[in-house]
């Protein structure tokens, strides 16, 4: 066996077989000393005449939940025809002002205490305020310890 007295690495040539792409390489510009690495590159999707293979982009926070996959354009969604996510009543449990849901709702149809469907609307009573940041509810007056809560949500 022999080997050659130079070796070119590149991601165009030869070309990659059909459908597939070469590896991307790169290398520290070290001296005298040069580290090379290579790494696949992110899948092409397919906009009319076929992607190419690769790594698949990663998904965003709260992708799993929401119930998305991997389309053949190379993007996250949820599948047609499934609304947006799991519809689920749940109750909960506040500590003071402070309470959380199960999940991050994609949509809030409604918080209810004690039966009477609550609101975010600025200037309304304040027994009836709250605000929802991601799995965070904070009420403006403090639950007491017979209110029930009941959030209604899908995720």
């Amino acid at each position: 066996m022999t080997l050659a007295s130079k070796a070119y690495l590149s991601d165009t040539v030869p070309a990659a077989p059909t459908g597939k792409q070469n590896l991307k390489w790169q290398n520290d510009g070290g001296s005298p000393s040069v580290n090379m690495s290579g790494y696949d590159q992110v899948m092409v999707g397919d906009t009319g005449s076929g992607g190419l293979a690769g790594n698949v982009p990663k998904p965003a926070a709260g992708d799993t939940a929401a119930g998305k996959f991997l389309k053949a354009d190379g993007t996250w969604a949820v599948p047609p025809g499934s609304g947006s996510g799991t519809f689920l009543e749940e109750k909960i449990t506040f500590s003071g002002t402070s309470g959380s849901f199960a999940h991050t709702p994609v949509q809030l149809y409604g918080l209810y205490r004690n039966g009477v469907r609550m609101t975010s609307l600025a200037g309304s009573p304040a027994i009836q305020t709250f605000s929802a940041t991601g799995t965070a509810i904070t009420l403006s007056t403090a639950a007491g310890g017979s209110d029930v809560f009941i959030a209604v949500y899908t995720y």
